[in-house]
């Protein structure tokens, strides 16, 4: 499922749940825990590595050009949630994020003399998060759900070339805060069980060392109120 396809089942779904019988939703305080699996779209720049090593080349007076490109930005992701609502409308998240890894390659050719060389940029980012979270009821069972907090995680990014049969892989990590902001809706149903979609944003992971990057999070998912 793409990343496009399971944002417009969330909008359907959503829309479902509005044209609901009318009523309020449950009110629910306590513990919760749930699991959500989706699509997540990784947004860095793999252009500022092509850029880096036509500098490399140039400053050995040679020509790197790029001929093409493939680009996987859009990965399997899942995150896992644990939380608290103090009051039926606001409660405290902690969640774990397993956020996916973009995979590109690009192909070119090296002259003098002519060589091809494949550049190759990885990057994966997970970790642990905070939030606040806000429900606003709309009908009987039904509810949105707004979280904001932070990011925690652990972005690692792999870059390489492959040239004339040798590989010379360089591998960068770091652990720094981003912004978490969160959209989605529930539904509630036999007692403790709610199923629901999520939008996740994570704003600047990584920094200058890995390279920042956004991160759009689509998913569905189900928890369980103690």
């Amino acid at each position: 499922m793409t990343l496009r396809n399971c944002t417009s089942l969330a909008l359907v779904a959503l829309a479902f749940l509005i044209a609901c019988p009318e009523g309020r939703a449950q009110d629910a305080t306590g513990y919760y825990f749930g699991i959500n699996g989706g699509r997540a779209k990784n947004g860095y720049h793999t252009s500022d590595y092509e850029a880096a090593l036509e500098k490399l080349a140039s400053n050995g007076s040679q020509t790197l050009t790029f001929k093409s490109r493939t680009l996987e930005d859009k990965s399997n992701a899942w995150w896992a949630e644990a939380g608290y609502m103090r009051w039926s409308h606001v409660g405290l998240e902690a969640d774990f994020l397993h956020l996916g890894e973009l995979a590109y390659r690009g192909y070119a050719t090296l002259s003098p003399p002519t060589s091809p060389l494949v550049a190759t940029t990885n990057v994966s980012t997970r970790g642990p998060a905070v939030a606040l979270l806000v429900r606003v009821p709309l009908v009987e069972q039904v509810a949105l759900n707004f979280r904001v907090g932070d990011y925690y995680g652990r972005t690692e990014t792999i870059k390489g070339y492959s040239l004339q049969g040798s590989y010379a892989p360089s591998a960068v990590s770091t652990t720094v805060s981003s912004l978490l902001l969160g959209a989605g809706a529930a539904y509630a149903f036999d007692g403790h069980w709610s199923a629901h979609i999520d939008y996740l944003r994570v704003q600047k992971a990584g920094d200058s060392r890995t390279g920042t990057f956004n991160l759009d999070v689509a998913t569905l998912g189900a928890s369980y109120n103690f």
